[in-house]
């Protein structure tokens, strides 16, 4: 959005509505968990992070890893939560807006 967040919603069969939004510059990338198994049927919305699942040498080559120094701080910015069917309806046409400007 305008404001450098990135936006995802699951939305459920009763209108309410799994949410994550997180700071694109400080996590540039989103992944998708999704486990379903015999025992598992779960899935992670979106794991705001600043590499890919492709481990480290990869990460490495493609300008993924971020290093603090001793001491140093980051502060990383991120509001998840559940949203009730009418808070999640207005926040999916916030998100379909900004997809439609794109």
């Amino acid at each position: 959005d305008a404001d450098g967040y990135a936006h995802s919603l699951q939305q459920l069969p009763d209108g309410s509505a799994f949410y994550v939004s997180h700071r694109i510059a400080e996590l540039p990338l989103g992944l998708r968990w999704i486990a379903r198994t015999g025992d598992e049927d779960a899935m992670g919305l979106v794991l705001p992070a600043t590499a890919e699942h492709k481990g480290l040498a990869y990460a490495g080559r493609n300008d993924q890893l971020k290093w603090l120094q001793a001491d140093e701080q980051v502060t990383l910015s991120m509001v998840v939560g559940w949203l009730d069917r009418s808070r999640a309806d207005e926040v999916r046409t916030r998100i379909e807006s900004i997809v439609a400007a794109k």
